[in-house]
């Protein structure tokens, strides 16, 4: 588990590079090809998380995208939930399923702790 967690450091440190590069830089294709190093890192971390904790990501540790469906934990409720993780200027909040903008999880007294992303649909075998 410790070769694992100094991986997570390591990724942590090129992933504050690449937004250190994104910052500064002028030139549009660096920005994009620093962007995309940054995702391809957040995707290794997401691997490397799901077999440190079984795939559970704590929302102490880092928020889901916006607008995309996530599988949500709850800090007061036994079943995790299908939701998606909203941000404004105003700050974030999380929604269960397809629930408008006045019904976030706070507001039924649900407390996230830990979301993961949602796995590919199942498809049939092709023959």
């Amino acid at each position: 588990m410790q070769e694992l967690e100094k991986i997570l450091e390591e990724i942590e440190i090129k992933k504050e590079k690449c937004l250190d590069i994104v910052r500064i830089e002028i030139d549009p294709m660096e920005i994009a090809i620093h962007r995309e190093q940054y995702k391809g890192l957040r995707m290794a971390e997401d691997i490397i998380r799901k077999h440190m904790n079984d795939g559970w990501i704590p929302v102490k540790e880092r928020l889901p995208e916006d607008d995309k469906y996530i599988l949500l934990s709850f800090e007061n409720f036994s079943l995790p939930l299908v939701g998606r993780y909203d941000e404004d200027t105003e700050g974030g909040a999380f929604y269960l399923g397809d629930c408008d903008e006045e019904d976030t999880c706070i507001s039924m007294d649900l407390l996230v702790n830990a979301w993961m992303p949602l796995p590919e649909p199942y498809r049939p075998e092709r023959k």
